[in-house]
C-alpha cells in the first residue's frame, strides 16, 4: 500500500511540475536570464564541443585572456544532469535540467517529511511549498544555484536516529554533499552544511535521556567521517577550485562593501512576505530580483505561524533560531552588527549575496506549515488550504520578470561575428573596454534589447564561435591579469598598451547615442599571441614592475618585463648578438586547449618567447622534451627563455591539483564501493 500510495504521489506531481512549467513558460520558450544568456549558454557550448573532440575542458583561452575552466566551479562540469548539457543542444538542455530539478525538489521533499513524520497531505503540501516558492523559481535564473538549493531536503533524510550511525548514511550523506559541491555554487554548500550540522546537533541531544561525553563524542566522530569522505569525493573538482581562489581576486576573500552586494532591505523583505499575490511590477526593487526576491504567499504564512505554536517545543526553538537568523543574515549591510559576524565566522568573506540567506528561512516556513496543516482535523479545510496556497505559488510564478525566446534565438550567429573573423587571420583577441557585456550601463530589457546585444557581438556569446576576448563574466580571474588591467584602464593611452600586450587586436567599446551602436577598430600594432624577443628585463618586486610598465620609457615591442631573478640569460648577453629589437610572430599550432606548440627556426637560439597567455600554475613547458618552468612576463602573461639549438617548444597545462584529486576521488569510489558490497554481501549470508 505504501509503494502504491508513493507510486501514485511521483505519478501526480510529475504532471504537477509540468503544469508548473507550463504556467512559467519553461517548456514552450526559453528564459532570457542573464548567466544563462551571457555565460552558461557559450561555456557549455565550448565544453560540449571539447568533450566531442575528445578534449578534457581543463583551461579556456577565450575568456581573462586565459583562465582555468575546470577549476570554475560555475561550470559544473562533473555534475551529473550537466549531462543534459552534453547530449542536447543548449536551450533545451535548459528547459529539462530545470523540470527535472523541479521534479527532484519535489521528491526530496516529500521524502523528508514522511521520515520525520509528518502525514501524507502535510508531506505533499510541504514539498509544494519548497518547490514551487518564488525563491527557488527565481533562482532558475542560474542553474547552478538552482541546482545546489534542492538537495538540503535530500540529506536531512539521511539523519534519522535509526540510520545515521551506519555506514550506509555516512556514505550517502557524503555522496549527496559532493554531488551539491559539483552543482557550481558554494554559498549553498555553506548554508546546508551548517544547516545540517545544526540539525544533527538538536536531534542528538533529543535522543540523550542524559548528557554524558557521548552526547559530543557521537556527532565529532560522525562528521569527521562526513567530511573526510566529502573531501576525498569532490577532491577532482574540490582541488583545482581551491587553487583558484588561492591565484584569483578571491584570495583572501572580499570587501566587506563586496560581500554585502545584494543584501535584502527589511522594508522590501516585509513586502515580499505580507504582499497576496504579488507582482514582481507593483513596487521598485533593490538589487536585482532573481536574487533578492523571494514568495511563500500569504495562506503559507498564516498556516506557518499557526504550526509554530503546535510544534513540539525544542524543535520549535530549533526551527525559530534558524528562521530569525537566516532572516537576519539576509539583511547584510542593513543589519545591525553584521560587520562583525562577517569579520568572525569563518567562511562569509568568500560569499556574496546576503538575500541568499533567505534558502534557509523558506525551508523552515514550509516546515511549519506543514505542522500546521496536520494540526487542523478537517480534511476538506486541509484540502482546500493545500489547493489555496499552490494557487498562490502558480499566480506568482505566472508573473515571472524573465523575457523568453524560442529556441532558434540562439542559433544564429550575430552578423558582426563574421566580419571580424574575416579581418583577424591569426588568432587575436577581441578587447571590450565597457561594462555591462559591451553595451555600457544599460539594462537589457526588452526583446528587441536581447536581439540588439546578441547583433552587437557580447563578450561571452564570442565563446562559442572561437573569437576570444580579454573580458568575460562571472568567472573568477588570475589576480595578476586582474591587477594588470585595473592598472592600464585608468587611460587611454594605456589602455593601447594592454591591447598590445595582450594580443588584443580588436578592440570593441559601447558609444552612447540614440541608435546605440557599437564602436570598433582593427589594432594592427599589437603583439602577436606568440612572439620573440631578444632582450627581458627582470624585477623582484611587482610594485616595480607594474611601474616600469607604465613608464613611457618602456617600449612593448624591444622587451618583456620577467617576474623573479634572471638565472638564463642576461640583458647584456642578449643585447651583444645584435638581433633586431622587433619581435617575431612564431607559428602556433593549438593541439588541444590545453596544449600550443612551437616551430622555432634556427634564427631564434637564445631568445625569450612570450605567450599572451594568462601565467597560472599548471603550465609546464617543454623543450625538445625537456621540462622547464614558465616565467611571468609582463606581469600577467607567459615567457620562457630558449635554449640554443631548440627546434620544437609546448605549452601544456595540466595542472597537479586536477591529476591529485582525480586519483583521490577515484580512490574515494573505490574504497567506498568496496566497503559497500562487502557489507552487504555479510549482510545477506547473514
Amino acid at each position: 500500500m505504501q509503494s502504491r500510495t508513493l507510486l501514485i504521489f511521483c505519478l501526480a506531481f510529475f504532471f504537477l511540475t509540468f503544469g508548473f512549467a507550463l504556467t512559467t513558460s519553461f517548456i514552450q520558450w526559453v528564459p532570457l536570464a542573464h548567466d544563462f544568456f551571457f555565460t552558461y549558454h557559450p561555456q557549455n557550448h565550448l565544453i560540449s564541443e571539447l568533450l566531442e573532440k575528445g578534449v578534457f575542458p581543463l583551461w579556456n583561452p577565450y575568456l581573462h585572456c586565459g583562465t582555468p575552466l575546470l577549476a570554475n566551479l560555475r561550470e559544473a562540469i562533473f555534475y551529473p544532469p550537466s549531462l543534459f548539457f552534453r547530449f542536447f543542444e543548449i536551450p533545451l538542455a535548459y528547459q529539462i535540467f530545470l523540470f527535472f530539478h523541479y521534479y527532484l525538489c519535489g521528491i526530496f521533499s516529500y521524502f523528508f517529511a514522511q521520515a520525520y513524520g509528518f502525514r501524507r497531505l502535510s508531506s505533499i503540501l510541504f514539498s509544494t511549498i519548497f518547490t514551487f516558492n518564488g525563491f527557488l523559481f527565481l533562482h532558475s535564473a542560474y542553474f547552478n544555484q538552482f541546482a545546489g538549493i534542492i538537495w538540503l531536503p535530500a540529506l536531512l533524510i539521511f539523519f534519522q536516529r535509526d540510520f545515521i550511525n551506519s555506514y550506509c548514511a555516512i556514505l550517502l550523506i557524503s555522496i549527496s554533499l559532493a554531488i551539491q559541491f559539483f552543482s557550481g555554487n558554494p554559498f549553498f554548500v555553506y548554508l546546508t552544511l551548517l544547516f545540517v550540522f545544526l540539525f544533527d546537533l538538536v536531534l542528538e541531544f533529543l535522543n540523550q535521556s542524559k548528557l554524558n561525553e557521548s552526547f559530543f563524542l557521537k556527532p565529532l566522530k560522525r562528521w569527521l567521517s562526513i567530511i573526510i569522505l566529502f573531501l576525498f569525493l569532490s577532491a577532482v573538482q574540490l582541488f583545482p577550485f581551491c587553487e583558484l581562489v588561492r591565484f584569483s581576486t578571491r584570495q583572501g576573500g572580499m570587501i566587506f562593501a563586496s560581500s554585502m552586494l545584494f543584501s535584502e532591505p527589511p522594508k522590501q523583505f516585509i513586502r515580499f512576505l505580507l504582499s497576496p499575490l504579488w507582482s514582481w511590477q507593483n513596487f521598485p526593487i533593490e538589487g536585482d530580483l532573481t536574487i533578492t526576491g523571494f514568495y511563500i504567499g500569504i495562506f503559507s504564512l498564516a498556516l506557518s505561524l499557526f504550526g509554530f505554536k503546535y510544534f513540539r517545543k525544542e524543535l520549535r526553538y530549533f526551527f525559530s533560531f534558524v528562521l530569525l537568523i537566516s532572516i537576519y543574515l539576509s539583511f547584510g549591510i542593513y543589519a545591525p552588527g553584521n560587520y562583525y559576524l562577517w569579520a568572525w565566522i569563518p567562511g562569509l568573506k568568500f560569499l556574496r549575496f546576503p538575500s541568499q540567506w533567505l534558502f534557509v528561512a523558506i525551508f523552515c516556513f514550509a516546515v511549519f506549515s506543514a505542522r500546521g496543516l496536520q494540526i487542523l482535523k478537517n480534511n476538506k479545510i486541509k484540502w482546500a488550504v493545500t489547493f489555496l496556497i499552490l494557487i498562490e505559488l502558480f499566480l506568482f510564478a505566472h508573473k515571472n520578470p524573465f523575457g523568453f525566446v524560442k529556441r532558434d534565438f540562439f542559433h544564429l550567429r550575430p552578423s558582426l561575428i563574421h566580419e571580424i573573423r574575416n579581418q583577424i587571420k591569426v588568432f587575436g583577441r577581441i578587447n571590450h573596454q565597457k561594462e555591462g557585456f559591451g553595451l555600457g550601463k544599460e539594462k537589457l530589457e526588452t526583446q528587441n534589447d536581447w536581439l540588439y546585444a546578441k547583433s552587437v557581438m557580447l563578450p561571452n556569446l564570442s565563446v562559442p564561435y572561437h573569437i576570444p576576448s580579454t573580458q568575460g563574466y562571472a568567472v573568477a580571474e588570475t589576480i595578476w591579469k586582474y591587477q594588470l588591467f585595473d592598472t592600464l584602464s585608468d587611460s587611454q593611452d594605456l589602455v593601447r598598451l594592454w591591447n598590445i600586450i595582450s594580443a588584443s587586436a580588436f578592440q570593441m567599446f559601447y558609444r552612447k547615442e540614440k541608435d546605440r551602436s557599437l564602436a570598433s577598430y582593427l589594432n594592427q600594432k599589437v603583439l602577436p599571441y606568440a612572439s620573440s624577443f631578444n632582450k627581458a628585463s627582470f624585477y623582484d618586486s611587482d610594485e616595480f614592475l607594474l611601474r616600469r610598465i607604465i613608464d613611457k620609457k618602456f617600449n612593448p615591442y624591444s622587451e618583456i618585463l620577467i617576474s623573479g631573478k634572471s638565472n638564463l640569460i642576461t640583458e647584456k648577453e642578449i643585447s651583444f648578438r645584435g638581433i633586431e629589437d622587433q619581435p617575431m610572430l612564431l607559428n602556433t599550432i593549438f593541439k588541444s586547449i590545453n596544449k600550443r606548440e612551437f616551430k622555432l627556426p634556427p634564427t631564434f637560439n637564445g631568445q625569450w618567447l612570450y605567450l599572451a597567455e594568462c601565467f597560472y600554475p599548471g603550465w609546464k613547458i617543454y623543450m625538445d622534451g625537456l621540462k622547464k618552468n614558465p616565467f611571468r612576463a609582463n606581469f600577467a602573461f607567459m615567457a620562457v627563455g630558449i635554449d640554443k639549438n631548440v627546434k620544437d617548444i609546448t605549452f601544456l597545462y595540466l595542472p597537479f591539483s586536477f591529476i591529485m584529486g582525480l586519483v583521490l576521488t577515484l580512490l574515494s569510489l573505490f574504497t567506498a564501493a568496496s566497503i559497500f558490497f562487502i557489507k552487504l554481501k555479510k549482510r545477506y549470508e547473514s
